[in-house]
């Protein structure tokens, strides 16, 4: 799952750099944790209350090892992080 909230807020932040934020071709879809789960749920009975419980941990483990990083409540991809090296 973690390769998955990676690869959907890197087309976020690729989308967000073709489209300039706040712009009239701005999407409006941003990398906060609500919309990742949103993203992510493939049965909505079941899927979205689980997913809200896994998905922040998740995410702050990926910021703390340095792969992703937050702005705000988005989370962004981290240039410079360890995931770039691998």
């Amino acid at each position: 799952m973690r390769s998955r909230l990676c690869a959907m807020i890197f087309s976020d932040q690729q989308t967000g750099q073709q489209a300039e934020r706040n712009g009239p071709a701005d999407l409006g879809v941003r990398a906060t944790p609500e919309v990742l789960v949103d993203l992510l749920v493939e049965d909505l009975a079941t899927d979205r209350n689980e997913l809200l419980q896994r998905v922040p941990p998740l995410l702050d483990g990926l910021v703390a090892g340095g792969d992703l990083m937050k702005v705000g409540r988005n989370t962004r991809c981290n240039a410079r992080g360890a995931g770039m090296e691998r």
